[in-house]
């Protein structure tokens, strides 16, 4: 068995003597490999080299999130961990993002502390000003910006990340209807 295979060992191994997964330094090429661990309050993904969780299945119970010096440069797949309280990403890509406070509080609500800090109430206040189509982009890779976009500019951004905002425009029932009946004609 190569290393690359031993890590999920690893974690189910932490996770029978804490509720906290430990993979710090680890070669991991797939997150999904990890599955959905509701026993699991802390994952720690330091110095593992992943630009982003994709693949990370559902942390319903997950409170603690560290990934220090990974590759993660958004918050792609964040929507896996939305209950956590505490976010370290310290020396990452996403961190030197100018919004990356605001964006990690609207794709995570709950956050009390980032980097080691308490969130401040006047970025916690700006982000409950975006609407929730704002953490749908954030969950795909979109970083936040200092001002609300405007609607036109939200559903530009949904077009680019492929984002269902619930404005299509589909033909009304009745116009359908008319196409399949000149169908058969």
């Amino acid at each position: 068995m190569s290393a690359k295979s031993d890590w999920p060992k690893k974690a189910l191994h932490c996770l029978k003597t804490s509720s906290r997964v430990d993979l710090e330094g680890e070669h991991i090429d797939d997150l999904s490999r990890l599955g959905s661990l509701t026993l699991m309050r802390q994952l720690n993904l330091s110095y593992v080299q992943i630009s982003t969780i994709a693949g990370l299945r559902p942390q319903p119970n997950l409170e603690i999130f560290i990934a220090d010096g990974s590759q993660i440069s958004n918050f792609f797949n964040f929507n896996s961990i939305p209950n956590i309280r505490r976010l370290s990403l310290i020396g990452t890509p996403v961190s030197r993002d100018p919004h990356f406070l605001l964006s990690a509080l609207i794709i995570c609500p709950n956050l009390t502390s980032v980097n080691g800090k308490m969130v401040p109430a006047s970025i916690r206040q700006r982000a409950k000003n975006y609407p929730e189509v704002g953490r749908q982009l954030i969950n795909a890779g979109w970083m936040a910006e200092a001002q609300v976009p405007t609607d036109e500019e939200l559903g530009n951004l949904c077009d680019k990340y492929q984002i269902d905002n619930g404005e299509s425009e589909e033909l009304p029932a009745a116009e359908e209807e008319d196409d399949v009946d000149h169908f058969e004609e």
